[in-house]
């Protein structure tokens, strides 16, 4: 058993798992992204410090289950969608196929489960989509499992796709691994 979401409740804004904080570090390459995508939702941790923390982002969370939004808003503190902040219940691959080109300046990916990514997360044409819809600036992140017997196949993918330009980011805690995409204008 792996805890997947952890609030701490004195602090409910921190990102407590260390997975997370790692996520964070696409701040190296877009320090003020304006619009921002989370495939995933899972208790809320990152949707809340980017909402807090990056006032001028606006930020869409595509999460599948509305369950989890539900948990993530009674229980994780995770705040009414507002002029910054968009919730959608809703297949995260198929958010991203109707995206427009040049249309995010940060993907971020916490869609990882019990059974590893989602087989429509994982694709060539997938990650693919992703980096199109970044802007010249974009980062896409993704929260990887670096047990998982299919990690080098992701890397591989991510690393075909964005011409080599991954940072793999090993979390300080048993097993993530935050793969960092850099767009284009970064080289």
């Amino acid at each position: 058993y792996d805890t997947q979401s952890a609030m701490r409740t004195s602090d409910p804004y921190e990102l407590v798992l260390t997975y997370c904080r790692c996520m964070m570090g696409f701040l190296l390459f877009a320090p003020e992204p304006a619009r921002a995508l989370l495939i995933g939702l899972g208790g809320g941790s990152i949707a809340k410090w980017v909402h807090r923390s990056l006032p001028r982002t606006q930020l869409t969370c595509v999460e599948l289950h509305p369950q989890v939004v539900g948990v993530a808003r009674s229980m994780f503190h995770l705040p009414e969608d507002d002029e910054r902040l968009e919730v959608i219940v809703g297949d995260g691959a198929a958010h991203v196929w109707q995206m427009d080109e040049d249309s995010a300046d940060l993907i971020m990916m916490d869609a990882y489960s019990a059974t590893g990514i989602a087989p429509p997360l994982a694709t060539t044409d997938f990650f693919a989509a992703c980096r199109d819809r970044l802007t010249g600036n974009g980062v896409l992140a993704v929260n990887l499992w670096g047990s998982d017997k299919r990690f080098p196949e992701y890397r591989e993918r991510l690393s075909k796709v964005f011409d080599g330009r991954v940072l793999c980011l090993p979390a300080r805690q048993k097993g993530n691994v935050v793969a960092f995409e850099i767009g284009r204008a970064h080289v």
